[in-house]
């Protein structure tokens, strides 16, 4: 499934930037879970290797609405993102739910990356989980419910939770990636210091 594609772990980013420097792309769009780096390590180390103008969608989300897409303000993402894409160096895009977003402002990536963590990539694609490829989008919710509600029985999904399942659901965005960049929860303990 993933044979084509270039794994990042632990932080081992250089087959990924060596194949960005063969490629040139003009336009990198960072795609992928919150919480696992995409602005703080992938945009950052390859502005840091090629330069470039990192634009983080989350700059332009209403705060604090509970859901994502329908609250970032495509007027001025999109100007922005017309007026970079027309300078020579490279812009690099970041935020959830990244192909959504892009297809809303009427922009293409060169070069996808998709930042997850090992435990999410394997309940949609892997031998050891890959209960999320199997069934309908309700049933995953109804399951993922089921796991919280042993600790809060009233629970319920929805709000950016929901919105994220969708997404991955519908655009299986690790399989239109590029690159994957898997965060080890593990490794990044360790390595803090």
């Amino acid at each position: 499934m993933f044979e084509k594609k270039i794994i990042v772990r632990n932080n081992n980013q250089e087959e990924l930037l060596w194949e960005l420097k063969n490629k040139s792309p003009h336009i990198v769009g960072v795609d992928g879970e919150t919480g696992v780096g995409k602005s703080t390590k992938i945009a950052q180390c390859i502005r840091d290797r090629f330069g470039g103008i990192i634009v983080s969608v989350d700059n332009y989300l209403e705060k604090d609405k509970g859901e994502y897409i329908d609250y970032i303000n495509y007027r001025s993402l999109c100007q922005d993102l017309s007026t970079f894409a027309k300078q020579s160096e490279p812009l690099i895009i970041e935020g959830i739910m990244l192909l959504d977003i892009l297809e809303k402002v009427d922009i293409n990536q060169d070069y996808l990356i998709y930042a997850c963590r090992s435990m999410w990539l394997d309940d949609w694609t892997g031998e050891y989980g890959n209960y999320f490829n199997c069934g309908s989008l309700e049933e995953i919710i109804k399951q993922q419910e089921s796991i919280v509600k042993i600790i809060d029985p009233k629970y319920r999904m929805g709000g950016g939770t929901k919105e994220i399942y969708e997404y991955t659901h519908r655009q299986k965005p690790f399989l239109r990636a590029d690159a994957i960049w898997i965060f080890d929860v593990q490794s990044s303990v360790f390595n803090m210091k």
